[in-house]
Order: C-alpha cells, then sequence, then structure tokens
C-alpha cells in the first residue's frame, strides 16, 4: 500500500492515507441511499401486515425518492461499482 512512498517525508504519506479514506467514504455515500430505500421496504411491509396502508404508502414514497437520489448522487460524486459496471 506504500510501496510508493518509501523516502517520502510524513506529511506526505499522512496526505495519501487521508485522501485513501477521503475516497472510500465518498464511495459508501450513495450506499447509504440504497440501505435508506432498503429500509423504508421493509417497514413498509411491516405496516401493511399490520393494517396501517397509510404510513406503508408513506414509506413507499420516501423509498422512490430515495431511490431516485441514489443514482443521481453516484453520478456527481463520480463512484461506481462492480455491480453498476456489468
Amino acid at each position: 500500500m506504500l510501496a510508493g512512498l518509501k523516502g517520502k517525508s510524513n506529511i506526505r504519506i499522512r496526505k495519501y492515507i487521508i485522501d485513501k479514506g477521503r475516497a472510500a467514504v465518498k464511495k459508501q455515500i450513495p450506499n447509504l441511499f440504497t440501505f435508506g430505500n432498503l429500509f423504508c421496504g421493509f417497514l413498509s411491509v411491516g405496516y401493511i401486515m399490520n393494517g396501517d396502508a397509510k404510513n406503508a404508502t408513506i414509506l413507499i414514497f420516501i423509498a422512490i425518492m430515495l431511490d431516485a437520489l441514489d443514482s443521481r448522487v453516484a453520478r456527481i460524486l463520480a463512484v461506481s461499482n462492480e455491480f453498476w459496471n456489468n
């Protein structure tokens, strides 16, 4: 991982590690929208099973919005994963 930094100063090594960490966090932001979408879907199924169609409908619309935002945020941040590239 740090083989290319041999002989570099500590400041450059720290900057390299911080940049790699930021890239990893940036790549996970669209996944948070996907997780929210999944959570709303499961929660809406629970509401439907309990007979509360109003709250289930609201959660479905929230899931639709999160699904639309997921792809837009991924494009804005210019991130992708192996699944999207296939």
